[in-house]
């Protein structure tokens, strides 16, 4: 009698055509993780083979003889393959590549009016040769290679997209309202497509001496550290009663590195008659600042950050409108990020010089005179100045 009209003909070929083409082991290995078996995803094992890892051995009993060898290239983009202890490296390959396809997001904002600059566009500022955004435009074309580009315009907007000119991956989205920082990153939130997976730098267009090497240190230090949120401190050189940059208020604890409590910005500072803040650690550490103290504090905010997409999404409409400037003030999710118990990271400038900005006329020149310097080598460490040596370092949200 042929096979195929027998009894065990007919159920191999029944198995043949219903039966998924998946063995014991392979169901074990979505049941018990990658770490307990192996996948047999090489060499066809023989149908006798006794199964070698746990999952297999759960198995043993069902199916019996139907246990079939998988070929190697069983996965397809519908049906994701499962890996196994040898199969690390190649899982940890691919997943870079779907993360290269998912490019990343810079916000440049260039929306404001200097009232320093007469009503001129400070943006527009020549540094070296060249405005000051179109230096900001380079810096993260440098340091973050092919990449979306949103740029935030304002006032004078036409000017200012007229002297960045139409690129491949530049878009322009129109600030009507300059509500400040937080506002303008909303603006251009609004603008993408909801990607959570992606990363999105916001950098200020009057940061004409911002270096490629700072832009590649905080994301290399998000990425590693698994951080919600990191940004570019410096250090102020000099009077500091006289800087109108943000304060980055840390809780230092002797070798261990510091952590972020807040940014708090000079309006809000200048608004304390008498006052003081107070700034719980993760420790339950109270800290509280007169406004004289804040103004002492040589680490300041260089306004370079950089969050994952789906933690905007998430926390930037808590943002509070401040009244005392008549903004929204996109570092306040440092303080809202850390009520969530989410790790913030501070990380140090390249250069002393950095985080220069061009906000008023003896700034824009002391730019100028600092665009002529030689960067250091990538394995030089930056001088901080200073008697207050601890408020340059780097912050560390022990949360």
């Amino acid at each position: 009698m042929p096979p195929a009209q027998t009894r065990e003909g007919r159920r191999a070929l029944w198995e043949a055509i219903h039966l998924p083409r998946i063995s014991p082991q392979h169901v074990g290995l979505f049941l018990l993780g990658p770490k307990v078996c192996h996948l047999a995803g090489g060499a066809h094992e023989p149908r006798d083979a006794r199964p070698r890892q746990l999952g297999g051995i759960l198995l043993a009993a069902w199916g019996g003889a139907r246990r079939r060898a998988i070929p190697p290239a069983w996965h397809s983009p519908c049906c994701p393959r499962v890996y196994g202890l040898g199969d690390r490296a190649s899982a940890a390959s691919e997943r870079r590549e779907v993360q290269s396809r998912v490019l990343p997001v810079v916000v440049v904002a260039a929306a404001g009016r200097a009232r320093r600059f007469s009503g001129e566009q400070k943006v527009l500022a020549a540094v070296g040769g060249r405005p000051a955004v179109c230096r900001v435009a380079d810096v993260c074309e440098e340091a973050l290679g092919p990449h979306r580009q949103v740029v935030v315009i304002g006032h004078r907007g036409a000017h200012v997209r007229a002297v960045l000119g139409e690129v491949r991956g530049r878009e322009y989205v129109t600030q009507e309202q300059q509500l400040g920082t937080g506002h303008a990153l909303a603006v251009a939130l609004a603008h993408l497509e909801d990607r959570p997976d992606r990363e999105v730098f916001f950098v200020c267009g009057d940061q004409p001496l911002l270096t490629a090497r700072s832009l590649r240190r905080i994301r290399a230090d998000r990425e590693a550290s698994g951080a919600a949120m990191a940004f570019l401190i410096g250090s102020i050189q000099g009077n500091t009663m006289q800087s109108r940059q943000g304060r980055v208020v840390q809780a230092h604890r002797g070798r261990l590195e510091a952590e972020v409590l807040a940014i708090i910005e000079r309006p809000t500072i200048d608004t304390l008659d008498g006052q003081k803040l107070t700034f719980e650690s993760s420790l339950g550490e109270l800290h509280a600042y007169t406004r004289e103290q804040l103004l002492a504090v040589r680490a300041v905010n260089l306004s370079a950050y950089v969050w994952p997409e789906c933690v905007l999404r998430e926390h930037l409409p808590k943002l509070e409108w401040h009244s005392e400037k008549g903004e929204y003030f996109v570092t306040d999710l440092v303080a809202i990020l850390r009520e969530q118990r989410l790790l913030v990271r501070a990380i140090s400038a390249s250069v002393e010089w950095e985080g220069i900005g061009i906000d008023t006329p003896d700034l824009l020149r002391a730019a100028r005179q600092a665009c002529g310097r030689v960067q250091p080598a990538e394995e030089s460490t930056p001088r901080w100045a200073g008697a207050d040596a601890a408020d340059a370092e780097v912050g560390d949200a022990l949360l």
